[in-house]
């Protein structure tokens, strides 16, 4: 920045007795079935620009804020630069390795071999990676590109394939020399062919299944009196863009330049996002992200000491800013804020604007008149508390989240300050599935699976899934016990319920959690019937499981008192049970109708005076507390 899973989870439980089947739960409810949840789009409210500079520490850093309960989703990597100047090198993608030797830069094709690392690394933590093109052109020349539809056209698949090529998930476009370099006049001719190029890119990467993210100025919006479109900058166009993009990345920093001031006062930032919504509409905050910053300035506030090797703005990291307070505290140069002394005097964190600053006196030497004297700096910058804030603005719009310039200039404590206030920023409510068959047999002991997703569809290990019964008949729920999902966010009960009824999952709330609770899933229980056949002699088998044969058969004399018996459970008092004969194909045609004892049993007699073979079942009908249940096919063999 030069200036101002979906993941399909599957889960197959183990058998938990004979003759279970395997159950496999697909992709829990997408997240728009979920109800819009209180602050920032994504829990992965965390973004931000990797420069080609750092290298592992820094990745080291993101990977170490991700996962589960992490808040990073994806990095632009600031590594890529298309180069248009007249007469000089004219190239769509150029690649950054450190030379600054924009011949090799510009010819090669792929990213450096650390930056593949990198790349590979980040994406294994399930970090999403968007080069950030900048502009390194000549007035106007990328303008003029865009306007000419054949070198649009030839910039739009350069990007485009060198995206897909190199496996990144889309495109940032830092394009700033619209607004600081070409000036305002040429802005209403530039206008319609950034639209039209910006489309066409949008078209080209989203064939191929790749994410467009815009970064632009937020300049100055007029909040409360309608707002100023695209704040100030209408060049980009954000309306304009806003339905093909995927991302509108804001640079809300840089607001004091000249004159000492804060970077990028949370006042103004809450009148950009304010604006941006308004402009852009409620649907479209989503795709709005709010840019915060890891730096400084070190102004010269005063004095008349002339120096010309001392800059009136360098910049400030964070951690060299708290270097510099304490240098000038122990040489007591700090100058007290009112309210403060001078040998008390701390950091003056500045409600308003979300910053922090001091002042200090510096001696030196004048280059004109070669004596001694004394200049008085004054010092802005954001830290860990500045970017907590904004991250606060971005969930009260409803915002993406934000994005910070830039990952390596910012201290440890703010990945602190951060993971500590993620609660109010994006307490996240799971979404929670759950599998159940949706009919067993009486006495089978099955398998209950549950699943626990984000939102944005990972899963979520170590939760405390509890589950839930309650009858058909409207008992209260019951507690049937807690699982602690695994790394894939499933936890598996095995159960044996005793009439049909109702499963649900509650899930507690947390410190990044809200309570959830599942949809209702209903399990009816069939009757079990068992049965054998009987003669004047006991032939064939006692009572069979269904779990080890497919049915009863038996083989008798013609004539032999015959009959087939059987019990009903569970039992219920006395049931009405029907022997049906049963075709060769499956058909079942009723023969006569009994009902069993009080202790579940039953029988028919059946004839024999024919030889041949006979197949029947006997059913018993469904009650409020029970499905249907039938027996085996049941052979009987006439000879």
């Amino acid at each position: 920045m030069t200036s101002a899973r979906t993941r399909a989870l599957r889960w197959i439980a183990t058998p938990v007795a004979a003759g279970l089947a395997v159950l496999t739960l697909g992709s829990l409810p997408a997240s728009a079935a979920v109800e819009p949840l209180p602050g920032t789009a994504t829990t992965k409210f965390m973004s931000g620009w990797l420069p080609y500079w750092y290298g592992n520490a820094e990745i080291d850093r993101l990977v170490a804020h991700t996962g589960s309960d992490g808040v990073v989703g994806e990095v632009m990597a600031f590594w890529v630069y298309s180069r248009y100047r007249t007469g000089g090198i004219q190239a769509p993608v150029c690649v950054h390795d450190g030379s600054d030797n924009k011949t090799v830069e510009c010819a090669r094709t792929a990213p450096t071999t650390s930056q593949k690392a990198q790349l590979a690394r980040l994406h294994a933590a399930g970090i999403k990676v968007l080069p950030s093109f900048t502009d390194d052109s000549s007035k106007l020349a990328l303008s003029g590109v865009m306007k000419d539809s054949v070198k649009r056209a030839a910039l739009v698949k350069a990007q485009t394939d060198f995206i897909v090529n190199n496996g990144f998930d889309g495109i940032d476009l830092d394009y700033e020399d619209f607004a600081f370099g070409d000036g305002s006049s040429s802005w209403a001719a530039t206008k319609p062919a950034w639209i039209t190029y910006i489309s066409q890119l949008a078209t080209a990467l989203h064939a191929k299944g790749k994410l467009l993210s815009v970064t632009v100025p937020a300049g100055y919006p007029v909040n409360g009196a309608g707002f100023n479109a695209s704040s100030g900058y209408w060049v980009y166009a954000w309306k304009d863009i806003v339905g093909v993009t995927d991302r509108l990345r804001i640079m809300t920093y840089d607001y004091s330049w000249d004159t000492p001031g804060p970077i990028g006062p949370a006042d103004w930032v809450d009148q950009v996002a304010s604006d941006a919504v308004e402009e852009l509409g409620a649907a479209n905050a989503r795709k709005v992200w709010v840019g915060v910053t890891a730096y400084g300035y070190d102004w010269r506030y005063s004095g008349t000491c002339t120096n010309s090797g001392r800059s009136n703005r360098p910049t400030l990291y964070p951690a060299d800013a708290w270097t510099l307070y304490n240098t000038q505290k122990a040489l007591k140069r700090i100058i007290a804020f009112p309210g403060q002394t001078a040998d008390t005097a701390a950091f003056r964190w500045d409600a308003t604007s979300g910053e922090y600053t001091f002042r200090y006196r510096e001696p030196g030497t004048d280059s004109v008149t070669h004596k001694a004297c004394t200049s008085t700096r004054e010092v802005w910058f954001q830290d860990g508390p500045s970017t907590v804030a904004r991250a606060l603005i971005a969930a009260k719009y409803q915002l993406g989240g934000v994005a910070l310039w830039a990952f390596g200039d910012e201290r440890d404590s703010m990945w602190t300050k951060l993971v500590d206030s993620a609660p109010s920023i994006k307490p996240f409510k799971p979404v929670v599935g759950v599998i159940a068959p949706v009919v067993i047999p009486f006495g089978t002991p099955t398998a209950v699976l549950v699943g626990v997703h984000r939102p944005d569809t990972l899963p979520v290990p170590g939760v405390n899934a509890t589950l839930k019964w309650r009858s058909a008949a409207g008992d209260a729920w019951t507690t049937l016990g807690t699982a602690v999902t695994d790394s894939e966010g499933a936890a598996l009960f095995t159960v044996t319920p005793q009439r049909s009824g109702e499963w649900q999952v509650t899930t507690p709330s947390t410190t990044y959690r809200q309570a959830s609770v599942s949809p209702i899933k209903t399990t009816k229980v069939s009757s079990t019937v068992t049965g054998i056949v009987r003669v004047r002699k006991p032939l064939g088998s006692a009572t069979v499981s269904k779990t080890t044969v497919k049915s009863v058969t038996a083989t008798v004399p013609r004539d032999m008192s015959t009959s087939i018996s059987g019990r009903v459970a569970p039992v219920l008092g006395v049931q009405k049970v029907t022997l049906y004969s049963m075709s060769t194909s499956g058909v079942l045609t009723a023969v006569t109708s009994s009902s069993t004892s009080a202790t579940g049993a039953f029988g028919f007699p059946v004839p024999t005076s024919k030889a041949g073979t006979s197949r029947y079942r006997v059913l018993v009908a469904a009650s409020a507390s029970h499905a249907r249940g039938a027996s085996l096919p049941i052979v009987i063999t006439v000879r």
